[in-house]
């Protein structure tokens, strides 16, 4: 692959990050192909456009979250985050097991926030089936003022134990996208590093 060809790919690649970052890797790139004076070994030194890319697109989300306070990201940005930076991840040149560990990780992480989101969701319309049944009740099978109060008080105690599923999941979700975003970051980093170590021992 030819400087010209690896550069075009690579801006294909670089879709979606800013036009300053695609412009500041094109010219890392074209520096680079000068110095080896020799289109296919700086190619393979580079890795290809699509390692390359994804390395880029993992910085950019790891600079982006290290600007603004991590808990005040929408949980969005913090997912789009989480998955540019698992494909540098796999982007890097390590070994097997430690690609295996990434995995693991990013399993564990996924498994961790379904359940949690899941469990919450469950909580939540146990919680507003058993508010509805007890209004339902109160309104058609309430046989004195004893039966009214037991069933608005059972509607009323589900309903604040819903609010608060609400309340618990939101917060949870908000702590947990912050610390899987930082542990993968630092992932990232040390293993980038080690990988240059590598290159030059």
């Amino acid at each position: 692959m030819n400087r010209e060809e690896y550069i075009n790919e690579l801006k294909k690649r670089m879709s979606g990050m800013s036009e300053t970052e695609i412009a500041d890797a094109v010219a890392y790139c074209e520096e680079y192909f000068d110095e080896a004076m020799d289109d296919e070994k700086a190619a393979a030194d580079l890795g290809t456009p699509a390692k390359f890319a994804a390395q880029l697109k993992a910085e950019s989300a790891i600079r982006q979250t290290n600007n603004v306070v991590l808990s005040d990201q929408k949980p969005q940005s913090m997912m789009k985050a989480i998955v540019m930076i698992m494909a540098g991840i796999f982007a890097l040149p390590i070994a097997v097991p430690l690609l295996f560990v990434a995995f693991a990780l990013m399993l564990t992480f996924s498994l961790l926030f379904f359940i949690l989101i899941i469990t919450g969701i469950i909580l939540i319309a146990v919680c507003a089936y058993v508010v509805i049944i007890s209004v339902v009740g109160v309104w058609f099978h309430a046989q004195g003022i004893g039966d009214i109060l037991c069933s608005v008080g059972l509607a009323l105690i589900f309903l604040g134990v819903g609010i608060v599923a609400v309340l618990v999941t939101k917060l949870m979700v908000k702590k947990l996208l912050p610390y899987i975003v930082q542990r993968l970051s630092q992932f990232y980093h040390r293993h980038k590093e080690g990988g240059k170590q590598n290159e030059f021992e």
